[in-house]
Order: structure tokens, then sequence, then C-alpha cells
């Protein structure tokens, strides 16, 4: 993993886009994550779609090593965060949140997030619709703040 990244400031708010193809936050801690798609080739291949099988276990490792790396607190996922209906890549993320429970975990749902998530109980797991990271800096998709 690659130490350096893009400083942008978004008004007064600095952010770091990481060459992990995430946002980071730090006066707040928050790392934020767009459109992970989990269990999508699981879905194609399981409807006679070939792809080729991805390790999901080196997504979740660079998610580990980026939460401690950063201090990360809180986990924003905007949207898009299981491609389709629920498949055995669910346990798999499940496995990977619960490494982590002194950090939050959101999710702003998007068109992909069909899956009743509060059936799927998971821990320090909260799903809205739209998010506030700061007065000026909102995730249309309530209010919750990080």
């Amino acid at each position: 993993m690659s130490n350096k990244f893009y400083r942008l400031f978004l008004g007064d708010t600095e952010t770091w886009l990481l060459p992990e193809l995430a946002l980071f936050l730090p006066e707040s801690h928050c790392l934020v994550i767009a459109d992970w798609h989990l269990g999508k080739t699981t879905h194609f291949r399981k409807n006679g779609i070939f792809l080729p099988k991805t390790s999901l276990y080196k997504e979740f490792m660079k998610l580990d090593v980026l939460i401690a790396k950063y201090g990360v607190k809180t986990v924003v996922f905007l949207g898009d965060l299981f491609h389709s209906e629920w498949n055995t890549d669910w346990e798999l993320f499940k496995e990977a949140l619960l490494k982590h429970d002194t950090v939050s975990f959101i999710l702003t749902k998007g068109n992909h997030d069909i899956i009743d998530y509060a059936q799927h109980h998971l821990p320090h797991f909260k799903i809205v619709k739209e998010l506030w990271l700061h007065e000026k800096i909102v995730f249309p998709i309530s209010h919750y703040r990080c």
C-alpha cells in the first residue's frame, strides 16, 4: 500500500484521495468507499455469466490496513455496497466488519442495495438516506454525522 495520497480541500475541510480508491477525512477519521458492489461475481456466476473469481479477502485486507493505518473511526459506504440479492459473499463481508468492533459502518443506500440489511443484522452498521460528513459536505441518498 502506498503512502501517497492527493490532498484536496472541500471548502475548509481537508480530504485525502487515497490510491486504494477511497476518500479519507483526517479531522473526523472517516473513510469513504463508493460502489463496492460486493457479491457481483457470485451473482453473475450464479446466473450463468462467467466472471473471473475476484478475491474479496484482498479487498477486506485493504480495508483492514486502511482502518489501522489511518485510525479510522467511521467507514461510509456510498451506495451499491452489495450488488444484488443476498449471497454467500455477505457472510464474508460480515466477518470482515466484525473484526472492527470500535468502528462504525454507515451505508447510504444506492440503487443496487436491494438486500434487507436489517434482516442480516450487523452491530455498528447503520443505513441512512443522507449523510452529513460536515456542515457543507452531504452525501444525499436520517441525518447522521461522522
